[in-house]
């Protein structure tokens, strides 16, 4: 595959493709809710090809940018520091919607801190994780400091409360330590270490993480058993079938499924679009990957590589 100005056609028009499947979804899923709430129906619509606009040209932006030189600019530090202190702001100045306390809001537009966590936690492990020098590195040198920022981090997401991306990010975290050249006794040790604060804190933190479990858990069992949302979810999809019904031709968004145009707007696609349209989105999403770790694999282990 030939690259334009060093550019992974396949990967970025496969992102490209994702972010104007998400409009056409944003728009049918969010149109009812928006209308009632709002009186627009292109209110939320709006806002997410804003939202598109601003991530496109960051993109594209970055993209031109030696990446390399970044980070001797002490970026990494800046990032995670400035991440933890939006972090801790948003639990004293945040939005609470639902219980959760996740939200900055400033007007008509709104973000979470936590997914400025995603990328800062993950430019600063690469920062840290391509030192020539780390699989000479001792426990209390490299990995402790490491720790106690990442630990510190998933504490803050973890209150607010987001039980969803604090795993996320704990599992990025992991996979980027284990394929690192950090000595691998050290990590084995320290992740049976996390085991038991982790219990401690999921039995003793507030009904909200322990339902969120026990609601997955039943659902495995007994689709029936499971949470409202997680019902009205499986309907969705199975009024799909194979072809869908159509596009916004669904029943579910007419306020049946919450948070139909955000956390559960797959099941939205896959009653549009059916089993034909979520295949293809997964797809997509595969493809993503399988070029990620194609571009990973034939770097050297430095930032390339993450």
């Amino acid at each position: 595959m030939k690259n334009v100005n060093k550019v992974d056609v396949v990967l970025a028009g496969t992102v490209v493709v994702l972010i104007m499947l998400g409009q056409l979804m944003v728009f049918s899923a969010s149109s009812m809710y928006a209308k009632a709430t709002y009186g627009s129906l292109i209110y939320i619509f709006v806002k997410q090809i804003v939202w598109s606009v601003i991530s496109l040209t960051l993109m594209v932006w970055i993209s031109g940018k030696d990446y390399k030189k970044l980070m001797e600019n002490k970026i990494p530090f800046i990032l995670i520091g400035f991440t933890i202190l939006v972090l801790m702001g948003v639990l004293f100045f945040g939005r609470t919607i639902n219980g959760a306390t996740r939200w900055f809001s400033v007007g008509a537009m709104s973000f979470q801190p936590s997914e400025i966590a995603k990328i800062g936690v993950i430019i600063f492990l690469a920062f840290k994780l391509s030192h020539k020098d780390v699989a000479r590195m001792e426990f209390k040198e490299f990995l402790l400091p490491i720790y106690s920022i990442l630990g510190m981090v998933l504490f803050l997401i973890f209150i607010q409360p987001d039980l969803s991306t604090t795993v996320m990010i704990a599992g990025i975290a992991a996979i980027m330590l284990f394929v690192s050249r950090v000595r691998q006794s050290y990590l084995l040790y320290t992740s049976f270490a996390f085991v038991p604060p982790v219990l401690f804190m999921l039995i003793n933190g507030s009904n909200y993480q322990m339902r969120r479990i026990t609601d997955w858990l039943h659902s495995l069992s007994d689709p029936m058993l499971a949470a409202h949302q997680v019902k009205q979810s499986i309907i969705g999809i199975g009024r799909g079938g194979i072809f869908g019904n159509g596009m916004g031709e669904s029943k579910q968004k007419l306020f049946f499924l919450p948070d139909s145009h955000t956390d559960f707007i797959f099941s939205i696609i896959g009653e549009e679009f059916g089993f034909i349209g979520t295949s293809l989105i997964l797809i997509l999403f595969v493809v993503i990957l399988v070029r990620g770790l194609r571009i990973a694999k034939t770097r050297r282990m430095d930032l390339d590589s993450f």
